[in-house]
């Protein structure tokens, strides 16, 4: 650093130092700095000269203390203003306008864009703003008096003052003088005040800054035109706006003509009026005519060919008529051809988009993109009268165009030369220049103002050159012609663009103005419909997973943030047998092998592509599933060596499957596959991947030396499977699974080199399966799932399995050293108790069986080709399977006493099947039957099927059938043989497994057309068909409802086109069914306990009569015993009060008074006093009121909390609740309530609730952004004598958790909802400073993820929702709530120390997968369980839940729940609450009573009675709630007639809310409610029941005369003759008897709601007892 001075005129700047490290710019900035002179004007001197700005310093010679000169001016020094900054916001409304640039946008009242957007397109023409300015204003003629005022709610008071004031003339006078000149009187009344809206709305637009609501304009627009007023379901509907721009334009033509004045009549003629001649031409008669017509718009047509404007405006000049020739003397086809004979000013242009679809009756849209161009030349479309007027100005414009290029450039040119440039050069601010220029002068805005020619002065008329530039656009945005929403797009006099969307305008450029291609934007409908992409990339990884993986792999073609996602997706699936397939006789084909090759390099690359990409990236892997079937050992190891490094080493590898096979035949080259060298060896990268939970190796692996060489480690592996990979040795299996102690599913499948399996030491293992090995023994306690089999290995095996107590399901399959016989069979069950599940597949067993267990529920038998003979004899059996061949089938197989489904699959002679089926015991086991018949299969057709037919036929539940035979004569064969052999209820197909023949021949065999009549016609006994009664058709999709519809499908399928994945049930009813089944086993003469009703207990009042004698006042103290109690024991009773009651006492005396200033509890609910809705929250007056309303709430708590603080009262309770809380002005006030209640020393509850004002003050808050949370103050902290603690809304705890230690010795109840805690560590300070906690709630608490709760000795209940991990261990919870909400990630629960868990309530965890497996062990990790409460949870579609314990068992919303069987004899209430679309096929109670009560709002009544139906045993008592709201889907029962003498459902009470109004559904609902049921008891609420169903009830139950006409000509009587008496019971008690009844609805207003009343109908019928024997 070299210190210098400088001198600058008088100035001497001293030691000013000089970097010579740093150019000489530097030093010139640092006396900028100094002497305020900029570089660029610095001239120093220096020994050689001036000092440059690159000069070199060591050159230059400067020396310390050397002085310097300096040259130059400097800066004018900047003077403040002379006015201050005034802000846009600051502005008058009228100045706003003109520094935004354009007017104000419209509020949407309601689907009221198409107004919005026309309103905003003609708000562009200035000359329609100018002629709407000068219309008038005046009222009309008067009829001799004035009209009356609406009383708008009590404003009398108003309406007589204006009517006063109106009747003074001078008054009157000033006010006509005040406003605008008369308007003519020919105008109505209606287009009158519609214009002068018009006007005001305009004029307010041009003034206003902010969005104004047309409210005045919309009501008016209305009024005259009605169709814009029409609603749907209580909303104004979506309109056109074409209609729109049409009616109003056509109103404004009428109201804007010229009084007197002929020229310029109509100014909305002249501005938008387009004059059209049409030639009109017949083709047969060659007549041809010519007409003049005015419109206001021209039609672009939209067909196939069409792609631009002017295709579309030629397709629309022309067009076909059809009207009476003269010539002809009938009517003809005319073509008509027109020409515009005279332009508007503005041109408006019509895209015909909405067209009505005459095949769904609708309107529809066209989607097809039309461009159009920002300048419209419609020369073309001109007639030649008006082509020769437009000539002239054509040219002149023309020439004034080219004229003004060159003016441009001239100036240009001189602007160079000026800066000493040459002609040619151009700086680059003037090539920028060049641009700007061009784009102006190029691009113009056409569809609206006409380019015109320069006029003369004294020119009055415009010349029109045929050229429009655009000026605005209206778009209509959505697919649906009913829906979507329009848009206006405006040129701004500025030339900019802004688009007006309602009340949200936008600046936009031209480039998206043409992007609009006339409205058809598909992109933009998808865009708004897709609410999927916008999500974090987690969750839609999360969605990811759960697709299968080709579906997940197609969503990356949706966009490019779906590929991205999909980029990155954590699962890598690698399927390399899906690239290229090779027979063997091709092996030796060199075009074949080469392709192979080539496909392998690709996959290969594929793979290693994607691996390095992620590798890069830091992309997490999940999982890894490799399967390659051309694994070449010499070329390919290091490739799988390189990937499986890169799989090990990422931290988040949880998966890992690896499938190799030798390549063999894929290369033209043979590999020994039993050569161990060929193997693949499994690389140590391996062992790094320690969070591995599944690990799957399957073919050509080798293992051995990775485990001999190494310490394997896999901690938190779940899964290993090991399929054909080579070990080696016994010892190799034993280090692998002794490093992975958490082994939970052990698959062992022949292993290379292993012969002996030993397992043990896994006491997490609970499914195991091994295959192929020479001894197998397993010593593991915890083992429930166990599958052994030998494959086609013929050496036997020596099994020992004994310690494997708690065995569940058994697997055997082909082990030949293994006899199953019946004492093989006792000694199995004595060894393995709990077993619930035994399959045998290929055993040897004797010929005779007997299988007694009382604990089997499934039992299956495959390919048992010695057993004879099966008697089973297990109560609790649900399955029993039977699979082979027709020639090995059992003689008889038995079963004890009870009824099940047996499923049965075989390829068979059908006679011997059969005999097999009337051979099964009892009768009344259900049987599905599968057959599979494939083209040319033998089966053997019974020649004496006719002479059997008295014999009972098998009963068959449901026939599966899958006929591949294109055979008609073979077809006919095996249907009529299938039929005359068994008596199916339902027959399923796969159309896609069954030939067309075979279809076609079905459904007309089904149909019992009269033809099929002649079969049996010679035959004293009929046909298989003669007894077939009904065919009901279902389809898989809904499709088809009966044969017809079949048959119409089989006819439009080309006979070479394969079925699509259609599934068809036909529905059977038989009329011999019935009489097949009288020997099921049921028992009819069986009586069900009757219905016993517990009498309502009656009430009576006393009344005391005061005489005058003595005095009321003296009376009233003498009985008042309370009031003189002392002041704790009132504050007791009423702390038992409900709050408002309690307040309430406060006016009954002055001592009461008293009572209640010092209450001790407080709540102050703030949600009572402030309501705002949603819409509101712009409403200036509305928001004012709510502040009001605010402030007032809050000086009242901030009083009474002070008068307690200052009369030192005590405070027990302090409940606070605000929905308003405002985060800049609110917290000191709740900081000071805070402290007071903190500093009380009875506090014992604290509850505060907080939610951010939102739209209640016109603001926003960021209801997410953690500075808005209010932060709960330290005060908090002197409650010690808390016993509850109740958070809830944007409140923040864990600044004061962080920053304090807490303690609450005496917090029972802890609850914290939406509160932000931060971390997992404030959750554990906060528990450890509360041990007696007893209940615990925590929900959606923000910031927190993980929830572990421990060391509550006392805790009892507790609830979590919305978090990933809970984990609880407590011993002495009894009731635990968990939740996700709708919160889509999966939740991690571990909850298996709580034993004594007595309630748990599970509600939609989408990681719980509730199965029967998950129930037993629920059941059996908490033995105290008496109430399960199952809501929006996956389940599978069966379920068992048998518990001795269980009391009480709900599901809500269980959708995948298709059959439940319940076996639990302490069980005393069942609830079911859905819809009928997922409602159960049946539901099972095993010997108890218990009330089923059943909560539907939707339903079918038809599924409703069969799931009722279904319900067994029959004691079980139902309680049906049934809702039906105004305007639900009800399916009414059709065929209720034909099934009334199937038995009735048992309902012990049916609850009924109806609101629907409509008299023909409520007598169809009440008629159909009684054929489907026999209720003992029907209880109203009148409240939620409409008026006319409350009345046609009474009607139907008081069983009027008028009713015998139903059933008069039918031999059948209609319920209500089954209606022995009908007693009323209401409550409050008043009403005792159907008349009653019925003069409470007639003493009712019509528009008043009914009173809080409750009607039971006890019913008894003549049919119950009778019914009750079929029980």
């Amino acid at each position: 650093m070299i210190p210098v001075s400088v001198k600058w005129q008088k100035e001497l700047f001293k030691d000013v130092e000089i970097d010579t490290t740093q150019p000489p710019y530097v030093f010139k900035c640092q006396l900028y700095d100094l002497t305020g002179v900029p570089p660029e004007r610095q001239k120093i001197m220096v020994k050689g000269g001036l000092l440059k700005d690159d000069a070199d310093w060591s050159t230059l010679g400067v020396k310390e203390g050397q002085k310097l000169m300096m040259m130059g001016t400097a800066d004018e020094i900047i003077k403040s203003p002379e006015k201050g900054t005034v802000f846009v916001e600051d502005l008058p409304e009228e100045e706003q306008v003109v520094a935004v640039g354009h007017t104000a946008g419209l509020f949407n009242l309601g689907n009221t864009c198409y107004m919005n957007s026309t309103l905003q397109c003609l708000h562009s023409v200035p000359e329609l703003k100018s002629a709407l300015i000068q219309y008038s204003h005046s009222g009309r003629n008067n009829d001799g008096h004035t009209a009356g005022l609406f009383n708008l709610g009590n404003t009398c008071y108003m309406n007589s003052t204006l009517q006063c004031l109106h009747s003074v003339p001078e008054l009157k006078s000033a006010l006509i003088q005040y406003s605008h000149s008369g308007r003519n009187n020919d105008v109505d009344q209606s287009s009158h005040l519609l214009t002068v809206a018009t006007r005001d709305l305009f004029n307010e637009l041009d003034k206003s800054v902010k969005p104004v609501a047309p409210m005045q304009f919309w009501m008016l627009l209305r009024k005259k035109y009605p169709q814009f007023g029409q609603l749907h379901n209580g909303v104004f509907m979506q309109q056109d706006a074409e209609e729109c721009w049409t009616q109003l334009l056509y109103t404004l033509s009428q109201s804007l003509r010229s009084n007197g004045s002929s020229e310029n009549a109509d100014a909305v003629k002249a501005l938008f009026g387009i004059e059209l001649i049409s030639r009109i031409h017949c083709q047969e008669s060659n007549e041809e005519s010519s007409e003049t017509e005015s419109v206001y718009s021209l039609k672009c047509h939209i067909s196939q060919e069409v792609n631009h404007l002017h295709e579309g405006i030629k397709q629309g000049l022309k067009s076909e008529l059809e009207k009476a020739s003269p010539a002809l003397g009938r009517s003809a086809n005319y073509l008509k051809e027109s020409r515009i004979n005279a332009l508007p000013r503005y041109l408006t242009v019509q895209f015909v988009r909405f067209f009505w679809k005459r095949e769904s009756n609708q309107k529809a849209k066209i989607l097809r993109k039309v461009d159009y161009p920002l300048e419209l030349d419609v020369y073309d479309f001109c007639s030649d009268d008006l082509r020769k007027k437009l000539e002239a100005p054509r040219k002149v414009y023309t020439l004034f165009f080219h004229l003004k290029i060159l003016v441009v450039l001239l100036l240009r040119d001189e602007e160079g030369k000026k800066l000493g440039l040459k002609g040619s050069e151009k700086s680059s601010v003037q090539k920028d220049n060049d641009e700007k220029m061009a784009d102006a002068e190029g691009s113009s805005n056409g569809g609206g103002e006409p380019s015109v020619a320069p006029m003369e002065e004294g020119e009055k008329a415009t010349q029109m050159t045929g050229i429009y530039d655009l000026v605005a656009v209206l778009t209509h945005k959505g697919r649906s012609a009913d829906s979507g929403h329009y848009v206006g797009w405006v040129k701004q006099e500025n030339g900019k663009w802004i688009e007006f969307d309602d009340d949200n305008p936008k600046p936009r450029i031209e480039d998206d103005i043409t992007r609009l291609s006339g409205g058809g934007e598909l992109r933009d409908f998808i865009k708004e419909m897709d609410k999927i992409s916008d999500l974090p990339k987690i969750i839609l990884h999360d969605i990811l997973s759960r697709l299968p993986y080709e579906d997940a792999a197609r969503t990356s073609v949706l966009s490019k943030a779906w590929h991205e996602t999909w980029s990155s997706f954590p699962i890598l699936v690698f399927d390399g047998s899906q690239g290229g397939h090779m027979l063997w006789m091709d092996r030796k084909d060199p075009l074949t092998i080469q392709e192979n090759r080539r496909k392998a390099n690709s996959f290969l690359k594929s793979v290693d592509r994607r691996l390095v990409r992620f590798h890069h990236h830091g992309f997490a892997i999940k999982e890894f599933n490799l399967s390659m079937m051309f694994f070449h050992p010499r070329f390919m190891p290091h490739l799988v060596d390189l990937w499986m490094k890169i799989v090990g080493e990422s931290s988040s590898i949880q998966v890992l499957k690896l499938e190799l096979e030798l390549a063999d035949c894929y290369f033209g080259c043979e590999f020994d596959s039993h050569a161990v060298d060929n193997y693949y060896y499994l690389p140590p990268d391996i062992l790094k991947a320690k969070s591995l939970t599944e690990l799957v190796l399957s073919g050509k692996i080798r293992a051995d030396k990775l485990i001999v060489n190494h310490r394997i480690r896999f901690p938190m592996l779940r899964i290993l499977s090991l399929v054909y990979v080579y070990l080696g040795h016994e010892q190799a299996l034993e280090d692998l699974i002794s490093g992975c102690p958490m082994i939970e599913d052990l698959v062992l499948e022949h292993c290379v080199g292993l012969e002996n399996v030993k397992v043990h030491d896994l006491p997490k293992l609970k499914s195991a399966k091994f295959s192929g090995f020479r001894e197998i023994h397993v010593d593991v306690p915890s083992l429930e799932y166990l599958e052994l089999g030998n494959g086609k290995l013929e050496f036997p095996c020596d099994i020992s399995i004994d310690k494997c107590r708690n065995l569940k399901v058994f697997i055997l399959e082909a082990v030949s050293s293994v006899f199953v016989s019946n004492q093989w069979l006792r000694e199995l069950f004595d060894k393995f108790p709990f077993l619930e599940t035994l399959e045998l597949s290929g055993c040897v067993t004797s010929e005779s069986l007997m299988i007694s267990s009382s604990r089997l529920k499934v039992l299956s038998f495959q390919a048992c080709l010695e057993l004879k003979e099966a008697k089973i004899d297990a109560p609790n059996l649900e399955s029993c399977r039977y699979y082979g061949n027709s020639s090995h089938m059992p003689a008889a197989i038995s079963f004890v006493d009870f009824d099940f489904g047996f499923p049965l699959e075989s390829r068979m002679d059908l006679k011997r099947l059969r005999a097999f089926f009337q051979n099964i015991a009892p009768i009344n086991v259900m049987v599905s039957l599968y057959l599979g018949i494939m083209r040319a299969s033998s089966i053997v057709f019974n020649e004496d099927v006719l002479q059997n037919v008295q014999v009972p036929l098998p009963r068959i539940k449901e026939l599966r059938l899958s006929v591949a035979e294109k055979t008609e004569e073979f077809c006919v064969l095996l249907i009529n043989d299938l039929f005359w052999s068994f008596r199916p209820a339902i027959i399923s197909l796969n159309v896609r497994l069954c030939s067309r023949i075979f279809l076609k021949l079905l459904l007309e065999k089904l149909r019992c057309n009269n033809e099929e009549e002649r079969c049996c016609s010679s035959s004293q006994m009929k046909c298989w068909w003669h007894d077939l009664k009904d065919v009901k058709v279902r389809s898989y999709p809904e499709k088809y409802e009966n044969i017809s519809d079949c048959e119409a499908l089989l006819d439009s399928m080309p006979l070479n086109f394969s079925f699509p994945a259609l599934r068809l049930n036909f529905q059977l009813e038989w009329d011999s069914l019935h009489t097949s089944l009288s020997g099921g086993g049921i028992n009819a003469d069986e009586d069900l306990d009757e219905i016993g009703f517990s009498d309502f207990t009656k009430i009576s009042s006393v009344s005391a009569i005061l005489q005058h004698t003595g005095e009321l006042r003296d009376f009233i103290k003498e009985m008042d015993k309370i009031s003189d109690l002392p002041k704790i024991i009132l504050h007791d009773i009423l702390s038992r009060l409900p709050y408002e009651d309690a307040a309430r006492t406060s006016v009954l005396s002055k001592a009461w008074h008293e009572t209640w200033s010092s209450f001790p509890i407080l709540v102050f609910d703030g949600s009572r006093c402030v309501h705002l809705h949603w819409k509101d929250r712009k409403d200036p007056l509305k928001i004012q009121d709510n502040r009001r309303k605010a402030n007032s709430f809050l000086k009242s708590v901030d009083r009474t909390l002070v008068r307690f603080h200052h009369h030192g009262f005590a405070i027990k309770e302090f409940n606070l609740n605000m929905m308003f809380f405002h985060p800049r002005f609110m917290p000191h006030l709740v900081d000071r309530w805070m402290k007071i209640v903190g500093e009380s020393s009875s506090i014992q509850v604290l509850k505060l609730e907080l939610e951010l004002a939102g739209c209640f003050f016109g603001c926003k808050f960021d209801s997410h952004a953690v500075d808005n949370y209010y932060s709960l103050p330290p005060d908090v902290l002197k409650a010690k004598s808390l016993t509850e603690l109740v958070l809830l809304g944007r409140i923040r705890a864990d600044k004061l958790i962080v920053n304090h230690r807490i303690r609450f010795p005496m917090l029972r109840t802890l609850s914290l909802v939406n509160v932000y805690l931060g971390h997992e560590q404030a959750l554990e300070d906060l528990i450890s400073g509360c041990p007696m906690i007893e209940e615990l709630i925590l929900e959606h608490c923000v910031g927190l993820e993980i929830v572990k709760v421990h060391d509550l000795p006392k805790l009892k209940s507790a609830k979590f929702s919305g978090f990933r991990d809970i984990h609880v261990d407590v011993p002495s919870l009894e009731y635990l709530h968990l939740g996700n909400d709708e919160l889509e990630f999966p939740c991690d629960i571990s909850i298996d120390k709580c034993r004594n868990l007595k309630v748990f309530l599970l509600g939609a965890v989408s990681s719980v997968f509730v199965s029967n497996q998950w129930l037993l062990e629920l059941f059996d990790k908490f033995p105290f369980l008496e109430r399960l409460e199952l809501s929006g949870c996956i389940t599978s579609e069966s379920l068992m839940i048998s518990s001795s314990r269980l009391k009480v068992l709900s599901f809500d919303a269980c959708v995948e729940l298709k059959e439940a069987r319940i076996d639990a004899p302490n069980l005393e209430s069942c609830r079911y609450s859905g819809q009928s679309s997922h409602m159960p096929a049946a539901m099972s109670f095993v010997d108890f009573d218990v009330v089923f009560t059943i909560e539907f709002r939707i339903m079918d009544l038809k599924r409703l009675r069969a799931f009722l139906q279904n319900i067994a045993p029959r004691n079980v008592m139902v309680s049906l709630d049934l809702g039906i709201m105004k305007g639900s889907s009800i399916l009414f029962n059709e065929d209720v007639l034909q099934n009334v003498e199937v038995p009735l459902p048992r309902i012990k009470q049916l609850r009924l809310s109806v609101t629907e109004e409509t008299e023909e559904l409520c007598v169809l609902l009440i008629n159909d409610l009684f054929w489907s049921f026999r209720p003992a008891i029907i209880s109203l609420n009148l409240k939620v029941c409409s008026r006319i169903f409350l009345k046609l009830l009474l009607e139907k139950l008081r069983c009027n005369n008028k009713e015998e006409r139903c059933c008069s000509s039918s031999q059948m009587k209609c319920w209500w003759h089954d209606l022995k008496d009908v007693k009323v019971s209401s409550s409050p008690k008043k009403y005792e008897n159907l008349s009653d009844c019925e003069e409470l609805l007639d003493s009712l207003p019509i528009n008043l709601s009914s009173p809080n009343l409750h009607l039971n109908f006890e019913l008894e019928w003549d049919s119950l007892q009778g019914a009750q024997r079929f029980y």
